[in-house]
């Protein structure tokens, strides 16, 4: 996943857009706000269309 990581500080909410892609189940998801989400395909056919 990737997106802007938000942290409440005195002066207010800070963003840091710098994180890495993020796994699911990385314990800093939870200050993440996504902009994309990744989803790797497995055991799939691919097929000509008509």
């Amino acid at each position: 996943m990737s997106g802007a990581a938000y942290q409440l500080t005195e002066g207010g909410w800070r963003s840091d857009s710098s994180i890495p892609w993020l796994r699911y189940g990385d314990e800093r998801l939870a200050f993440v706000l996504a902009s994309q989400l990744i989803r790797e395909l497995r055991k799939v056919t691919v097929v000509d269309l008509p």
